[in-house]
């Protein structure tokens, strides 16, 4: 806790999660749909975050409230501790002969630097609304954790629960930097409505591409399931 107003510290929590050989593709046997699913979510992560990082760090200079500046730095911290964790374990499934993947993220990478050209209130309003999007997501996984994964790979399946509970936990974080920078007048307000739009379907684009990509190659992409 912050002595000053106990106000909440978002702590950057480096759990060394490791991801060997012996992860399978199928991390949740039976469920080789939902466990492409969540790869193709994973394969966004170290495109997505580092832009989200980038895009803080920035609009934090610009702020004069101590507790959010605070705040925002503990946001950089936990999505960098995200996106390393799912970088490694991308890294993993990639190797089981799923190079196909590697297109998809030199897309995502394209795509990410042309959104970086952008103003600084576009890129904030991509990153509260796709934060916003976040939480019904954390509270499917976590509230439905054991009928989705109780036959899943513990070491896989922590990483998701950490990832999503951390989400939680900072997912007021860049809307209150918005609303500090960006709140007046109905510009401000549809920029980050559009913004909703704009980073939860980008991102969720991505994430189908992965997974389309992944079932194919197992020939499963046809199947009514």
């Amino acid at each position: 806790m912050n002595q000053a107003d106990n106000a909440p510290v978002l702590a950057a929590r480096r759990i060394p999660f490791e991801f060997p050989e012996d992860i399978e593709r199928n991390w949740i046997p039976g469920e080789p749909e939902l466990s492409a699913m969540m790869i193709g979510a994973s394969l966004t992560m170290p495109y997505l975050e580092p832009f989200l990082m980038r895009t803080m760090r920035e609009a934090i200079e610009r702020v004069d409230d101590a507790q959010l500046r605070e705040d925002g730095l503990g946001f950089i911290g936990q999505e960098g501790q995200h996106y390393r964790a799912h970088r490694r374990f991308n890294e993993t499934i990639k190797a089981k002969g799923y190079a196909e993947l590697a297109a998809i993220e030199a897309q995502m990478e394209a795509s990410y630097a042309r959104l970086s050209q952008r103003s600084l209130q576009v890129r904030l309003a991509y990153t509260a609304g796709f934060e916003s999007m976040t939480m019904g997501v954390t509270r499917w996984l976590v509230e439905d954790r054991v009928r989705l994964f109780a036959n899943g790979d513990p070491r896989v399946v922590s990483m998701v629960l950490w990832h999503m509970v951390e989400e939680t936990e900072h997912k007021r974080v860049a809307y209150d930097v918005y609303q500090a920078l960006f709140s007046g007048g109905l510009r401000g307000y549809w920029c980050r409505m559009v913004g909703v739009f704009h980073g939860s379907l980008d991102v969720m684009r991505y994430s189908m591409k992965g997974y389309k990509a992944l079932l194919k190659k197992d020939g499963l992409w046809r199947s009514p399931r």
